[in-house]
């Protein structure tokens, strides 16, 4: 499954975040043990934090993850290629697919994002049904309340916005729903089941989360649990958070009611009224109620809490090595590898990777890795000399045969594991050519829709009798001194052009051209004309005199971002 490089960056981002958010849950881990007997609020603010650097995290690795240079813009239709002529394609001329300049890589960070999206939708679907049954509350209430139960609330709190108390036949304890206009919705029962003290002092809880704008906190809350749900540290962080939140409003109330023993009497009273309240309400009896009487009643917190945050914190740092299993992209290798030093002398050189023997002969290490990795020689620096000078021949065998992205990945499996090869990607400021519309205007024109003939991507194309392969949409192909395109966009052009190796740089289309069409150039290679001292004056004009006139195209020099690939390691192979 190869998709849109957003999901190998998602999918990756996930991966990561498994040790990302691991270590961020045992810092916070820490520090509320340090700060056991500090204010809740300082608990609750690290709380808070952890779960903005969770997000944070999250959505700096895709952005890391994301490709640095935009790819090239190929229509998937360029697969086929176009031979030439013996006398116009020398021995070491390699006529390849025209492929996209991206490395192939594992699908599994795909299968992982498209995963994770499924999940959020989901998710999205449960918070959506709270809130809905949580606006249910809001509109089957009674009459409201006296306002003056809540005024004086109010002026101890400081609140300013006006807030509404309502008794409600549905909700099964006190809770207080939404931001702007917020409402206390007080059970029914609880008007019967607690005393007039107690009823205040449950009361003051409310306005409390007003006061703090939890309902708004919370919100975000849950859009964070949505979007990084798959990690059970994000939902340890939350539930401390909704701990300390609910610690913070019990302690407003203790001072508002001045009384925690009668205060921890009104929570032991809801509890037995209690039932779950939908998740974007906050209520009175939320979090862990049990503990929350313990602390207000001063006793200690259990040790069997400790050990079930210490033993929360060793899953956590145990999920933290899943992402180097799961990161591992595990290549194909061939069944069998013959490599042998060439010292024949002679300049040519091939490849033959196709079928069950596929077969590299002559080649540089350099010119293994350019094809290996999809790459041009100005995209590859580094290494010690002999990697440009010395030959070899590979002779390789496979059970079955492969495609090119499979064949390739085969072949960076060999360069690692005999010729011990390590690399490493940079983006490094290069001369790079802008491809442009020359003075005297564009020399061809658009085809129209229809001109050509289509046929199957995944196939190879076979012209019908009588046509060729020009003749087929999406056909290229180039040799020495000739570079064919069928149904080609000049950003496909620009991308020829540095795949032919004529113009020895990235070049980027700039020439705000659309539309698809039939190209045609005919160029000698730079190094024709003083390969030889001596030699007859090459048979074609330079790439650079061509474009001009042939195609209404030239190449302006310029500066840009390259990847470019470094060799850091490499050792000459033992043969067999």
């Amino acid at each position: 499954m190869n998709l849109h490089p957003i999901f190998d960056a998602l999918g990756r981002a996930l991966l990561h975040f498994f040790w990302q958010g691991a270590l961020l849950a045992v810092l916070l881990y820490l520090f509320n043990s340090a700060a056991r007997r500090a204010d809740a609020r300082l608990r609750y603010a690290a709380g808070c934090i952890t779960m903005l650097l969770m997000l944070a995290c999250f959505v700096a690795t895709v952005a890391v993850e994301l490709p640095h240079t935009p790819a090239p813009v190929i229509d998937n239709r360029l697969t086929a290629t176009v031979p030439l002529s013996p006398a116009k394609q020398p021995a070491h001329v390699i006529t390849a697919e025209f492929l996209p300049a991206t490395t192939p890589v594992s699908a599994l960070p795909d299968w992982i994002a498209c995963l994770w999206l499924l999940g959020v939708a989901s998710m999205s679907i449960y918070t959506g049904y709270g809130w809905v049954r949580v606006q249910g509350l809001k509109r089957h209430t009674l009459q409201p309340l006296d306002p003056a139960c809540i005024e004086s609330l109010k002026r101890r709190l400081g609140i300013t916005q006006a807030v509404r108390v309502c008794t409600s036949i549905l909700a099964e304890a006190p809770a207080v729903a939404g931001w702007l206009k917020p409402c206390i919705l007080l059970p029914i029962t609880a008007l019967t089941g607690l005393t007039e003290p107690q009823l205040h002092a449950i009361l003051a809880h409310e306005p409390a989360h007003i006061r703090r704008h939890d309902y708004l906190v919370n919100l975000l809350q849950t859009a964070v649990e949505t979007l990084l749900f798959h990690h059970p540290a994000v939902w340890w962080v939350s539930w401390r958070i909704r701990q300390e939140r609910e610690h913070c409003c019990d302690d407003i109330a203790v001072a508002v009611c001045g009384d925690a023993v009668e205060y921890a009497g009104a929570l032991a009273g809801m509890e037995e009224i209690r039932a779950r309240v939908p998740e974007p309400a906050l209520a009175a009896t939320g979090g862990d109620l049990l503990g929350r009487i313990r602390r207000l009643l001063g006793e200690p917190e259990r040790s069997s809490r400790s050990l079930g945050r210490v033993a929360a914190a060793g899953l956590a740092l145990a999920i933290a090595g899943v992402p180097a299993l799961l990161s591992q992209e595990v290549k194909p290798t061939f069944d069998v590898a013959s490599i042998k030093l060439n010292t024949s002398g002679d300049p040519s050189y091939y490849f033959r990777m196709m079928g069950v023997s596929p077969s590299l002969t002559n080649q540089t290490l350099r010119n293994i890795i350019m094809w290996a990795y999809r790459i041009h020689d100005f995209q590859l620096t580094g290494g010690p000399a002999w990697t440009g000078t010395d030959r070899w021949d590979i002779e390789a065998k496979t059970t079955a045969g492969a495609g090119i992205d499979r064949m390739q990945l085969m072949v960076q499996s060999l360069l690692e594991d005999r010729f011990k090869v390590a690399l490493h990607r940079e983006i490094r400021e290069l001369p790079i050519f802008n491809l442009t519309v020359a003075k005297g205007g564009l020399k061809i024109q658009p085809i129209k829709e229809g001109a050509c003939i289509a046929h199957d991507p995944g196939k190879p194309a076979q012209p019908p009798p009588g046509k060729t392969f020009m003749d087929m949409c999406g056909t290229s192909g180039f040799g020495r001194n000739m570079l064919l395109a069928s149904d080609a966009t000049m950003a496909e052009l620009a991308t020829m052009l540095a795949n032919s190796q004529a113009a020895g740089r990235t070049v980027v289309d700039k020439t705000g051209v659309s539309g698809r069409f039939h190209i045609q150039l005919k160029y000698s290679p730079e190094e024709t004309a003083t390969s030889q001292p001596g030699a007859a004056p090459p048979d074609e004009p330079s790439i650079y005199t061509a474009l001009p006139e042939q195609l209404g195209l030239k190449l302006d020099s310029a500066k840009g971002p390259v990847e470019v690939l470094v060799i850091d390691h490499a050792e000459k192979p033992s043969e067999n």
